[in-house]
């Protein structure tokens, strides 16, 4: 071993090793590193599945925002229209939710060409 590691090693059990408590010595290490990574496994799945669920509450909240306006926007185009408002003020109420459907469409299929295309991470 290098002797930097040697010197750690010593350090750390403050006395050397017989050959005997050796293998124990090595259980007790392997046995304390599985531990460690088991904790870290069991945070990392704990912090991934806190922010699965905060992205699908975003999520969640982006669609009923969605759907609130396009039924605000299509109760209004019918109230100018029932009101014989001008035809100008309904189409612009129901473009709205057109466009806004179109713009989806158009950035789902940009964003699957940039995850399919070339394999580069570039963007």
């Amino acid at each position: 071993m290098p002797a930097i590691v040697n010197r750690i090693v010593m350090r750390v059990i403050e006395r050397p090793l017989s050959p005997g408590e050796l293998p124990v010595s090595l259980r007790r290490t392997a046995n304390r590193t599985t531990k460690m990574a088991d904790k870290e496994q069991d945070h990392r799945i704990g912090a991934e599945n806190t922010r699965l669920a905060a992205e699908e509450a975003s999520v969640r909240r982006g669609q009923y925002l969605g759907a609130a306006v396009t039924c605000a926007a299509i109760t209004g185009a019918v109230i100018v229209t029932l009101a014989k408002g001008s035809w100008q003020a309904t189409v612009a109420l129901v473009g709205v939710p057109i466009l806004s459907a179109v713009r989806e469409i158009v950035n789902s299929r940009h964003a699957r060409r940039h995850d399919s295309g070339s394999g580069s991470t570039r963007h």
